[in-house]
């Protein structure tokens, strides 16, 4: 462990020097994998695991029944025949499926999927949750069917700081969110006994978007009968009475018909890509669910289903099918294109036809993107360049002379810097997905030359992969910290 986690910190001290928008040519030499694991495919979600295979989950189907899977990649794109039995798994569950979103590692290093199996008893066919953990090598621990209040799709999989899980789930007219311990049992401590009931209005075919805010305040968003509706909830699932009428916002009909995601700036305002006229559209709202009117509103993506990712440094990427390929499309935190991202802010990385159903993001700062070919369908796996520096550069403001100490941490640590000439950083502490867990220090002058900060609060966090980040206004830097009880 101790050899892994060297290897991996002295592996994030290095700059990414690919340029932006193209594919990773280490990944599988072409930079996509495209193979049929199982017959006729399609993919639903992907991760890396803090200990770095990636992880793709998805759906088989036959003419008579459907049925889960699970791959397990190494960096370079082939299978890792340590995961499983040669790299894969395929779920014994006969009529199951995954949907997107439903894919997450815990803090204490397993998986948790989710998904919904079908079965026929006395009164007809009956849809179930279906969730179910795995360890970091594949092998299945623990599955569950949950039967509450109907909801029968599973649209997001959500895991708060403290390990809680949460399972957004939507039945027609109504979305839920049903709490659970890390051994599947339901959390009665959530909501209403383990539970939180919203009414849309209307059928919700699209599957809205669920995150968190810095606080792990939870929003949700869905389509309804008066526009895209917004809730928002505490940590405990309680309506938070402060936003909008009881917990609940109301976008103008104009605004949006559909809601296909939902993402959370570091800054808490709230990215919503969805539809209206049969046309991608992507908007930004403030944290009380009013329009930001700052950010330009991207009006012209001619795809209703793709995948939004957000950077570490504020800029964000929607994934879509275009012309037949896979084009991508990255803007800063005010919907400006990033001119530094391919071709003035636009990179079409496979030249074939492809639905998108998952992004994210590398530890080092490379994107991975899955989905599906057209007929006959198949999987794909792509990995390109962001261009994004997960080190140091000794020309820059920062100088190399950056240390984090102790690492692996359990309490309090040092931060340990050399700055170029005084300046004004922004330092934050940030978990695998993104989120803001702790601000160190904002807008705060440091003296050229080095400097040293103490970093307390690690025994409230739960076990795991973090990152340090300082930001300077021009560059930024990412430092991994292992935070380990042990």
């Amino acid at each position: 462990m101790r050899s892994f986690i060297l290897s991996f910190l002295l592996l994030s001290v290095n700059l990414v020097f690919a340029q932006a928008g193209y594919l990773d040519s280490t990944f599988n030499s072409s930079g996509f994998v495209n193979e049929i694991y199982y017959t006729q495919n399609s993919s639903t979600g992907i991760l890396q695991l803090n200990t770095g295979e990636i992880i793709v989950i998805g759906n088989t189907y036959t003419t008579l029944n459907s049925k889960p899977w699970i791959i397990a990649l190494k960096d370079n794109g082939t299978l890792d025949s340590n995961f499983n039995n040669d790299g894969k798994y395929i779920f014994n569950n006969q009529h199951s499926t995954f949907r997107r979103d439903n894919i997450k590692q815990h803090p204490q290093g397993k998986i948790f999927l989710a998904g919904s199996t079908s079965f026929s008893n006395q009164t007809g066919n009956q849809i179930d949750l279906w969730i179910c953990r795995l360890t970091k090598t594949g092998l299945l621990e623990k599955e569950v069917l949950i039967d509450i209040y109907d909801y029968e799709y599973p649209d997001h999989l959500l895991i708060q700081n403290s390990g809680r899980l949460l399972l957004v789930t939507q039945n027609g007219l109504r979305k839920g969110i049903i709490a659970l311990t890390y051994n599947l049992k339901i959390d009665s401590t959530f909501g209403n006994n383990g539970l939180v009931i919203t009414h849309n209005g209307i059928y919700d075919y699209h599957m809205g978007g669920a995150d968190f805010n810095s606080n792990e305040d939870i929003f949700l968003a869905s389509a309804s009968n008066t526009g895209v509706k917004l809730f928002k909830y505490s940590i405990d699932g309680q309506p938070d009475s402060t936003f909008g009428t009881n917990g609940q916002y109301v976008l103008s009909p104009d605004l949006l018909n559909t809601v296909t995601e939902l993402k959370i700036l570091p800054d808490d305002r709230m990215l919503i890509f969805g539809e209206i006229n049969y046309q991608g559209k992507i908007i930004c709202l403030q944290q009380d669910g009013t329009v930001d009117t700052s950010f330009k509103i991207i009006d012209s993506i001619p795809a209703v289903w793709g995948r939004l990712l957000l950077q570490q440094d504020g800029k964000f990427l929607i994934h879509y099918e275009h012309n037949d390929s896979l084009r991508i499309m990255r803007y800063d935190s005010h919907a400006k294109l990033d001119s530094s991202f391919g071709n003035n802010g636009r990179a079409e990385v496979i030249p074939f036809e492809v639905y998108v159903s998952a992004a994210a993001m590398q530890q080092d700062g490379k994107i991975l993107v899955t989905g599906m070919t057209g007929y006959p369908l198949d999987v794909f796996v792509a990995r390109y360049h962001s261009g994004i520096n997960i080190g140091i550069d000794e020309n820059n403001l920062i100088n190399s002379n950056v240390v984090f100490f102790p690492n692996p941490v359990k309490n309090q640590a040092r931060l340990r810097f050399t700055l170029l000439k005084h300046s004004a950083l922004d330092i934050f502490l940030i978990d695998m997905l993104g989120r803001h867990i702790k601000v160190i220090a904002q807008k705060q002058n440091f003296n050229g030359g080095e400097n040293e900060i103490h970093i307390n609060g690690f025994q409230n966090l739960p076990d795991g992969t973090y990152f340090v980040q300082l930001f300077s206004g021009t560059e930024s830097v990412s430092i991994p910290v292992l935070k380990t009880s042990d």
